[in-house]
Formats: structure tokens, C-alpha cells, sequence
């Protein structure tokens, strides 16, 4: 079942390491993706081997896959700098009601 948060938690508490239980769960689903993402890359290198792209499809390909690096990467930095900041901004309230009800 869900695990109701005390008054006496706080959010350091809500390490994922804290709770092994939980994240034993998702090791099948972090296969599948990772398996997913393999045949993915495998599908794109056989489409490149058996058929000869232009240079400007070629071009298109890589450039669209910079730009998905490029995202994924300031996705992680910015997400990890927010939830800090979120963190050192809320930490001293969380035991307040009206904190978490906005």
C-alpha cells in the first residue's frame, strides 16, 4: 500500500536509497527500457546499413539526435538544480499544512 508521510519526515527522508523495498519494484521496468532503447538503436543502424541516406538525411538525423543529447542533458541539470533549491527553500516549512496544499 501507500506510505503515508509523518509529521516528523521531512524531505531528506524521501531518499530513494532510504527505501530499497520500493525501488526493487521499477528493476524490471529499467530492463525493459534499457532492452527498448538497445533494439531502438539497433533498428536505426540497420536502416543506415542496408540503405544508402543522402547527406542531407543523414545531416537531418544526426542533427535531431544533438538536439535530443542536448535536451535530455539540461533536463537532468536543471531538474536536479531545482529540486536543491526546492529543497532548501521548503525544507524549514514542510511540517506545514499550507506548504504542501499549494
Amino acid at each position: 500500500g501507500e506510505r503515508k508521510l509523518t509529521e516528523v519526515e521531512t524531505m531528506d527522508t524521501l531518499d530513494p536509497m532510504a527505501y530499497p523495498e520500493e525501488r526493487e519494484n521499477n528493476v524490471g521496468l529499467a530492463f525493459g527500457l534499457t532492452i527498448l532503447a538497445g533494439a531502438c538503436t539497433g533498428i536505426g543502424a540497420l536502416i543506415v546499413c542496408f540503405k544508402d541516406p543522402s547527406p542531407v538525411v543523414t545531416g537531418g538525423v544526426l542533427s535531431f539526435s544533438a538536439g535530443v543529447m542536448i535536451f535530455v542533458s539540461f533536463v537532468e541539470i536543471y531538474m536536479t538544480k531545482t529540486l536543491e533549491a526546492f529543497e532548501a527553500f521548503y525544507e524549514p516549512r514542510v511540517n506545514d499544512p499550507e506548504t504542501l496544499a499549494y
